[in-house]
């Protein structure tokens, strides 16, 4: 999905946000806008917005010497959806179509973004019965499926922080009815806005259930171009790619002879316009 002008004072906030995060010097985030400022002069506007979103964050980086911003935040996450997951666990388990619930639940946490969206400061267990009863604008989950029950490798794309918690009981689910399915789990290569990286994946202990694999790369999407030979292969050998978010619909949306479905909450106007749906809803797509 390339770059949108409705994106551009996206990356203004995003980008003044995460410099406040990075320093308190004044200075610097004024260099940060700058920065930024010059490079959405630039761009390609056959990019796609966490292509741009990588050159941004880089820059933010090199600016404020700041590697992880968000650490805390993510690290909050996290700790927090642990803490009542156990109770979620019993709670989709006893319904009638767990698969099914832990996939509206894995969805329905895409609103967990420091990105995008409204950032919550607190994740409870009222969180989860919304999400349940939010029904998806489009649901291709019979598909999917069809699609998990036929396949030997699964390659899941996580998102963000917190919400790993719910990919972890989903993965754990599918893993239930269908033991012989080998699952990766990709993650981010390095620390980008509140998007996971193995760090997050192994507080969470999400590698019970998964093989963990980092893509490799800085961008808050699937940048197959930055990626790394080593997850390329997966990418490419895998019978079905379940892609969590925004960034990973933007950078995949367009990929072809691939089978890939898409979880996620639509946060930004550009993307409920570009899937054909209202802000706020659900998905749970079929690519192609």
């Amino acid at each position: 999905m390339r770059v949108f002008l409705d994106c551009f004072p996206c990356f203004l906030k995003q980008a003044l946000e995460c410099a406040k995060f990075s320093t308190d010097d004044a200075g610097l985030q004024k260099e940060v806008l700058n920065r930024v400022m010059n490079i959405l002069i630039s761009l390609d506007y056959t990019d796609t917005p966490p292509h741009i979103a990588r050159e941004v964050y880089k820059e933010i980086k090199r600016i404020t010497k700041n590697e992880d911003p968000y650490h805390e935040i993510r690290v909050r996450d996290n700790k927090q959806m642990m803490e009542v997951y156990d109770n979620i666990r019993c709670r989709i388990l006893e319904g009638k179509n767990a698969i099914y619930l832990a996939c509206k639940l894995a969805a329905g946490g895409n609103i967990i973004d420091s990105g995008a969206g409204k950032r919550k400061d607190n994740h409870t267990k009222e969180d989860v019965e919304e999400i349940l009863n939010i029904e998806p604008a489009i649901d291709d989950f019979a598909g999917l499926k069809n699609e998990m029950n036929g396949a030997s490798t699964i390659l899941y794309l996580g998102d963000n922080s917190g919400e790993i918690v719910l990919d972890k009981l989903f993965i754990e689910i599918i893993k239930k009815e269908n033991p012989d399915i080998k699952i990766y789990y990709g993650v981010r290569g390095e620390p980008v806005i509140n998007d996971i990286i193995e760090e997050d994946a192994m507080e969470v202990d999400i590698g019970k259930f998964c093989d963990v694999i980092s893509n490799g790369d800085s961008s808050p999407g699937t940048n197959l171009s930055y990626c790394s030979d080593e997850f390329r292969e997966v990418f490419n050998n895998a019978d079905l790619i379940i892609s969590k978010g925004q960034g990973n619909y933007e950078t995949l949306s367009d990929v072809k002879n691939k089978n890939i479905y898409f979880l996620l909450i639509a946060k930004c106007p550009v993307i409920a316009r570009h899937i054909g749906i209202e802000v706020g809803s659900m998905v749970i797509k079929a690519g192609g």
